[in-house]
């Protein structure tokens, strides 16, 4: 089959199936098997060999059927660098970027570092990589993300990199205290679920979705109390009207009252507070 039929074949396939940024993702595609935009323009009656092109229409059909086109190529770009990412890991979005730009910020040099739920590893490698200074210590309650994100470390750190990786529910396997624990928490409740976006159906559950709004948020900072330094900071990525719903447990719970204090919410570029830094008061 010739490049021009398939590729006119797989753009009108997604944008029937409701792919709003179709014209860019076929190339995406395209390019995923090293066939560039500028060789379908220049020779666009050249024959596919038969196995490219038969996964390019497997590509296609994933993307169709609105599976993240993330997971089809096998990689995501996270502030300037590019994450390996599968099934087994949540895709790095723009918004988790604030998290990792406010720590590069305001974290103190040789600060130690817990990012707590690290899926492909983008938030605590991230940071690694821009603040070669900071002790990371990663971890998270698959086995399976835990391997993609030390790929990732391999990739982007080199295999002599010094973080570590913990296989941990929260803070069950921790055994240290930390100047800064990190967290993008699962904030999409069970009856949110069906205005979703259609491709978050096929990130990992577990890293999505809760019983209520701010469960893990709790969970994290009162669980932490036995594993953050004085003065510490606990960093959240927060989504839509999360950061109300916190304000309302520092009114309500008397322990985390009692321990913390919320320094300031990060808006993201549409106003909404996207970052929450909390200081721990003792």
């Amino acid at each position: 089959m010739k490049i021009n039929k398939i590729y006119n074949w797989g753009l009108e396939k997604l944008k029937k199936s409701g792919v709003t940024n179709y014209k860019n993702e076929i190339k995406w595609i395209f390019e995923s098997e090293e066939i560039s935009y500028n060789e379908f323009i220049t020779n666009p009656q050249k024959n596919l060999d038969f196995r490219k092109l038969l996964r390019l229409i497997i590509k296609i059909f994933k993307r169709s059927k609105r599976y993240p086109l993330q997971y089809i190529i096998g990689e995501e770009e996270f502030l300037g660098l590019k994450f390996k990412v599968n099934k087994n890991v949540l895709i790095p979005r723009p918004e988790t970027e604030i998290l990792v730009q406010e720590a590069i910020k305001i974290l103190n040099k040789n600060s130690k570092v817990l990012d707590i739920g690290c899926g492909s590893g983008a938030i605590g490698l991230t940071l690694k990589y821009y603040r070669s200074d900071l002790d990371i210590t990663m971890s998270d309650i698959s086995k399976k993300a835990l391997k993609v994100a030390k790929e990732n470390c391999n990739i982007l750190l080199g295999n002599t990199s010094s973080v570590k990786f913990v296989y941990s529910n929260l803070f069950s396997k921790i055994d240290s205290k930390f100047d800064a624990i990190l967290s993008n928490p699962p904030y999409i409740t069970k009856e949110e679920k069906d205005i979703i976006d259609p491709e978050l159906k096929y990130e990992p559950k577990l890293s999505l979705f809760c019983n209520y709004k701010i469960e893990f948020y709790e969970k994290i900072l009162i669980s932490a109390l036995g594993h953050i330094k004085n003065k510490g900071l606990i960093i959240f990525e927060l989504g839509f009207n999360t950061d109300k719903y916190l304000e309302n447990v520092f009114k309500e719970n008397e322990i985390i009252k009692k321990n913390y204090i919320i320094k300031r919410f990060t808006p993201d570029n549409y106003g909404m507070n996207r970052v929450c830094i909390i200081e721990y008061l003792k």
